[in-house]
């Protein structure tokens, strides 16, 4: 009979201790499993043997989250080992399996930041983790003599959280010992109520799912629509490197058909524009870039381009017969170190650099250069003949606001001519139509004379509330489609399957997927399975879509769509794993009617464990800019890992925000903190009041959300704490000194400049008010930002 004693003895210490202690009457048994020494020449002494068990990782414990039923192979399974003495009685029966190690877990949950400090004894050899980390080691073994209990222990500094505490015991049948467990607790008296002792591994989430989960970064299904693909990334905590995988679907079933690893050998994963072959760019031994092509049902893939010098991106034509693809040029630095900035874009390190566009005909293998700009040239859209391509080049006016508009060519590969379309301000690229007759254009509202404007004359848009206009190539006309239209366009797609134009949208404070016709004017929303939908492919030969998303409470995933019933199919979910045993807590609407009789949207993310006889402090987040805060799982700020610290959280989307209509984004022109700010303190106020069980209130905010919590404080003192992230606190330098403020203040301070309006860029800047703000204020900035340069905290 072999035999085991583990005493366990986990101090969490703080200031003074309590002398009573709590008995662990409840753990997870796992085991035994086979580990016996490397085979040497020359025998080895036990302590040596035993030393090299405990080192060797037999199964890996730093990821561990069991629960009790769980299986680790085929046939290792986690069992609770109960006593009401709390001695537990262990099954130590012989074994040929000889020397064997065995596993024993619990639970330790914090309600605050603590330091802890872990002691173990036994009288047989083990080692001690704290969540994954390996705290302590005693590889001494029994001694018939002296057979008392060893020990080893290690101290570590935890937040709020739920962490593992696991024994790794070495059994050997030559060691001798008695059959129980024996496991005591020891906290101060001021944490007697702090901390849980526990076998549940339900638990809130954690900054390691926000950090270490891989993340979706894109989907994409097959001009035929038979397979999909899902490009996942992960960061991997231990190497401090970033990965990517493709897999690649089949659509009918939802089976796996390939995994292609991600890196210098495979990048830029792109389906082919007929059938089910794919495209990706891969290193070249020559130093340059080749373009390959794959067919995954016949297992071959063939170079379409080959050893391409500075290769960026890649193109088909809708008939494979060519490709056009771009290469970097980078501006050579002046000999004598003296470089004259032109334009504020100069400060760009970028800014000088140049694309080439090349046509490569796939028949003869031959390239050629398409135009010789002076200037970056991007590749809007391919005809759907392939006998055009929509070419655009950036220009600059600094007389006109925006000062950038967008120049607009035609080129026609069979006679390599070359027209001039058109200029404009405040558009971004164009599609074709399935017919090529006409060109659907995206831009704000004051694009084409206004034309998309719903507002009166004497107030300005918001161009950063996309509209979609659409120009005839025969009349030369422009006629705007969305003015009616309240979301605001991200992207489109028009389909030549059913000549539908497929849109994503933020609405509100959600992304989601809308149907056009562009004959009628009509939109159709398409419910989706997500609240914030971040990419959508449709196929280009059929109805078959893939896209991914997520909601308030639910992290990414990827669903496949059939656009003919509506229907969406869950394909790829990266965390069901690490979110299957994690507690979420509620999210409901919360809105309210400002002063000017608007209606504010909010939402409140509440902790897991919430309950109305409690008091919680408060988080109000708000970005306050032009954009809404979506209902997006992490977002720019992680609300859910908030509430999974206790704290409820209020996120509204103040005035000037896009997603509801040119009228609503309008009152951001200008505004800097008056509207948007009296509706985060009404707000607040109107919410402190409906909700009494609110304590304490901080408020955060990032970027013009940063500037937002400057601004707020010095007209408030309704808060607690206050944090800005990359925050503006004078409008005057962030105009003059960051790479874009002189762009993002073309629409928020349209028309208006330093010199001309004191009552914005000086009075309305936080930093003139510092002397009025009482709150205490942690201003947080990133010492190389160039947007918002670090002097602005």
């Amino acid at each position: 009979m072999r035999a085991l004693v583990v005493a366990v003895v986990l101090l969490l210490s703080f200031n003074t201790f309590s002398q009573d202690s709590v008995r662990v009457k409840r753990v997870l048994s796992l085991g035994p499993v086979p580990a016996a020494a490397p085979a040497t020449l020359q025998p080895l002494e036990a302590s040596d043997a035993v030393s090299k068990i405990l080192d060797y990782d037999q199964l890996e414990i730093e990821d561990w989250r069991p629960a009790e039923g769980d299986r680790v192979g085929e046939n290792l399974v986690w069992r609770a080992l109960d006593a009401d003495d709390g001695k537990l009685e262990i099954d130590a029966s012989d074994s040929p399996l000889g020397a064997e190690v065995r596993y024993f877990a619990f639970y330790v949950e914090t309600d605050r930041f603590m330091e802890v400090t872990v002691e173990a004894k036994s009288t047989n050899p083990f080692a001690l983790y704290f969540d994954g980390e390996k705290l302590g080691a005693n590889a001494a073994v029994p001694d018939e003599e002296e057979p008392s209990a060893k020990n080893a222990s290690g101290v570590t500094s935890v937040p709020q959280g739920k962490y593992l505490v696991a024994l790794k015991v070495v059994v050997d049948p030559d060691l001798g010992a008695t059959d129980e467990l024996v496991a005591d607790v020891k906290v101060g008296e001021e944490f007697a109520g702090a901390f849980r002792i526990t076998t549940d591994a339900t638990r809130h989430t954690s900054i390691d799912e926000l950090l270490y989960d891989p993340k979706l970064s894109s989907v994409s299904i097959s001009a035929d629509g038979t397979l999909a693909a899902v490009v996942e990334k992960t960061y991997d905590k231990a190497t401090k490197k970033s990965s990517t995988e493709t897999i690649i679907y089949r659509v009918k079933d939802g089976s796996r058909l390939a995994t292609l690893a991600g890196g210098d050998s495979f990048s830029q994963f792109a389906w082919l524009p007929n059938g089910a072959r794919y495209a990706y760019v891969a290193d070249d031994p020559r130093d340059g870039k080749t373009v390959w092509v794959a067919d995954p049902k016949k297992g071959i893939a063939e170079k379409a381009i080959e050893n391409a010098a500075d290769l960026q991106w890649f193109r088909f034509a809708p008939d494979e017969s060519f490709v056009v693809y771009s290469t970097s040029v980078e501006n050579e630095e002046d000999a004598d170190g003296v470089e004259r900035l032109e334009t504020p874009m100069d400060r760009w390190p970028w800014f000088r650099n140049k694309n080439r566009l090349h046509f490569h005909d796939l028949a003869s293998g031959v390239s050629r250069m398409i135009v010789d700009f002076d200037a970056s040239v991007g590749l809007s859209d391919i005809s759907p003949s392939g006998d055009r391509l929509l070419l655009t080049t950036a220009g600059y006016d600094f007389a006109t606001r925006p000062y950038g508009y967008t120049n607009y060519y035609v080129y026609h590969t069979a006679t390599h001519r070359l027209d001039s379309l058109m200029s404009e301000f405040r558009t971004g690229g164009g599609t074709f139509s399935p017919d090529g007759a006409k060109l659907l254009i995206t831009g704000g509202p004051s694009a084409f004379g206004e034309l998309g404007s719903t507002l009166p004359e004497d107030v300005i848009p918001n161009d950063y509330d996309n509209q979609a206009y659409l120009y005839d190539f025969e009349t030369g006309a422009i006629e705007p489609l969305s003015k009616e239209f309240k979301p605001t366009i991200s992207s489109v797609f028009w389909s030549p399957t059913d000549g539908k134009v497929y849109l994503r949208v933020v609405e509100r404070n959600g992304k989601a997927f809308y149907r056009m016709d562009v004959e009628t004017k009509r939109y159709e929303k398409i419910e989706l399975e997500v609240e914030a939908l971040d990419a959508m492919d449709v196929a280009a030969k059929s109805l078959d879509a893939i896209y991914y998303g997520s909601s308030a409470t639910v992290p990414d995933k990827a669903y496949l769509l059939d656009l003919t019933t509506g229907a969406s199919r869950l394909l790829h979910d990266p965390s069901a794993e690490s979110y299957e045993k994690i507690e979420l807590g509620m999210v409901e609407e919360w809105s309210f009617v400002n002063d000017d009789g608007r209606t504010i949207d909010g939402l409140i993310y509440y902790p897991p464990d919430f309950t109305q006889d409690k008091d919680y402090p408060l988080i109000v987040y708000y970005y306050g800019g032009t954009s809404p805060s979506t209902r997006d799982f992490e977002g720019r700020y992680p609300k859910n890992l908030w509430a999974a610290h206790g704290y409820v959280v209020y996120v509204l989307q103040p005035s000037g925000a896009t997603g509801y209509g040119q009228e609503f984004s309008a009152l951001h022109v200008n505004d800097w903190g008056e509207q948007a700010g009296a509706d985060v303190i009404k707000g607040v106020e109107e919410f402190l009041e409906a909700h009494p069980f609110v304590t304490k209130i901080g408020c955060i905010g990032a970027s013009f959300g940063g500037f937002m919590t400057m601004s707020l404080v010095s007209k408030t003192d309704l808060f607690d704490a206050a944090a800005a992230h990359a925050g503006i606190s004078a409008l005057s330098s962030y105009w003059g000194e960051g790479y874009w403020g002189f762009l993002y203040s073309s629409v928020a301070t349209a028309e208006s400049f330093p010199w001309n309006r004191r009552d914005i860029y000086v009075d309305k800047s936080p930093l003139y008010s510092a002397d009025k703000i009482n709150t205490p204020i942690l201003l947080l900035h990133g010492a190389d930002d160039t947007n918002v340069p670090p002097g602005e905290s």
